[in-house]
């Protein structure tokens, strides 16, 4: 005997109301070059610091974002930025230098022995001493 369906809600678990908003678009692209990745041990883990140069003035929303789906024993992210819709100028270096960092745990860290970050046209890797 089937159990009582009601044809009026949707059946997957992760349907969302008709009024609900739909989620935002994610408009952050790879930073234009990584200039620096440096790992900071900790009493509880570690800090991952990168350094990355945008293609313009004005990115914000600065991430480190994890990639999944990657090799074993390596641990990447991809060094996310937002430009503002209205044009920027390009600027100096110095003007367009973005920071981001990341902890990690040591539960995180067990498995690791290669961190890489990603940009658009390169990616910074420090391996485990």
């Amino acid at each position: 005997m089937a159990a009582n369906v009601n044809p009026l809600l949707p059946q997957e678990s992760n349907a969302r109301g008709i009024f609900a908003k739909k989620p935002p678009e994610d408009k952050s692209v790879l930073v234009s070059r990584i200039d620096g990745l440096e790992i900071e041990r900790t009493s509880t883990g570690a800090i991952i610091h990168a350094t990355g140069i945008a293609a313009r003035q004005g990115a914000f929303d600065v991430e480190l974002r994890r990639v999944e789906g990657t090799e074993e024993g390596v641990l990447t992210y991809d060094f996310r930025i937002v430009y503002p819709e209205e044009p920027t100028i390009t600027g100096s270096e110095f003007s367009r230098t973005l920071h981001a960092a990341r902890t990690l745990s040591n539960q995180d860290l067990q498995e690791v022995r290669l961190v890489r970050v990603n940009g658009e046209t390169n990616a910074r890797e420090s391996r485990r001493r």
